[in-house]
């Protein structure tokens, strides 16, 4: 009994060095890099690239226009992967049809900064065959991506840790494309420093002061104190905690796995937008102004962490 409590107590801090092996700063170093970068930030660049997104007839893990998407992501990302032999662009494989895309910003170290988003689509009522246009969900997140990537190269970056864009499929069923990217990092050893989702970041909640938000449940308290700090210096909006009290994003997958993740999201989920899963999440709907400040957490947090 006492070998077993002793082995349970051992493992126990296995876990949670896991999660504490990275020590997120305290105060912040690069606020004049940050500033600059935030400059670069062009909302016309991300609503071309939603434009393009959305212009499936949905995005559904199993449905053809879900691949159709993927070529379209890889179409947009192919043109700065040309141009930067730093940068690569890898397929991930599933058991379903959509594809998963990570983007790697390579460096000859170790570690890794990730920032996700999903790029499946659904609605409520036949996902695989309804029209799901996905402009909030999620088509904000990978823009936001996106712009960060694009705003690096822009500004000449050079991190001192590697920096990988995941654009997850399958997320609306489950979280299953990032499940398996991460699991597969574990069993691996990867050494992800922190991992942020940014999901459904495009409409502000009309019912509440202006805001961002923060989920704090999957999630990495320590990641989440250093997003807020980011979020004070550099963004116009507050970024208020909330909670999904579910596995609501791909946050939650990285940190089933120990991974520490947050998730960055356009609001307090209670009374929020209905267009999502819905005909009408339109891009007509999304408020650029709202998701370029996701954007300005995003370059804070790339970085600071990657620095």
């Amino acid at each position: 009994m006492t070998f077993i409590f002793i082995l349970a107590l051992l493992c126990s801090f296995c876990y949670a060095d896991k999660f504490t092996r990275h020590r997120f700063p305290t105060q912040l170093s690069y606020n004049d890099t940050v500033s600059n970068s935030i400059d670069q930030i062009d909302l016309q660049r991300m609503y071309l690239f939603v434009a393009s997104i959305t212009s499936c007839h949905n995005r559904y893990y199993i449905s053809d226009s879900g691949s159709v998407a993927v070529s379209k992501l890889i179409d947009l990302l192919n043109p700065l992967i040309s141009a930067n032999n730093f940068l690569s662009i890898e397929t991930v494989e599933h058991p379903w049809k959509q594809k998963s895309v990570i983007v790697k910003w390579n460096t000859p170290q170790k570690e890794t900064v990730v920032l996700g988003s999903h790029i499946d689509s659904s609605s409520h009522f036949f996902p695989s065959r309804s029209f799901s246009p996905g402009a909030d969900d999620n088509a904000s997140g990978m823009a936001a991506l996106f712009e960060v990537l694009n705003v690096l190269l822009q500004v000449q970056f050079k991190p001192n840790r590697n920096i990988e864009f995941h654009f997850y499929s399958a997320e609306e069923s489950g979280l299953k494309g990032s499940q398996q990217i991460f699991q597969h990092y574990s069993r691996t050893h990867k050494n992800i420093i922190s991992m942020v989702q940014f999901d459904t970041i495009g409409i502000p909640n009309p019912h509440l002061a202006p805001h961002m938000a923060v989920v704090t449940d999957n999630a990495s308290p320590p990641l989440v104190q250093f997003l807020r700090m980011i979020a004070q210096r550099h963004s116009t909006l507050p970024l208020s905690p909330t909670k999904c009290r579910y596995a609501c994003s791909d946050h939650a997958s990285a940190n089933k796995f120990k991974f520490p993740s947050a998730l960055i999201t356009e609001s307090k989920l209670l009374g929020r937008n209905w267009f999502v899963h819905s005909t009408a999440d339109t891009i007509d709907h999304l408020d650029f102004n709202h998701i370029a400040e996701a954007v300005k957490i995003a370059l804070g947090y790339t970085i600071e962490l990657a620095t």
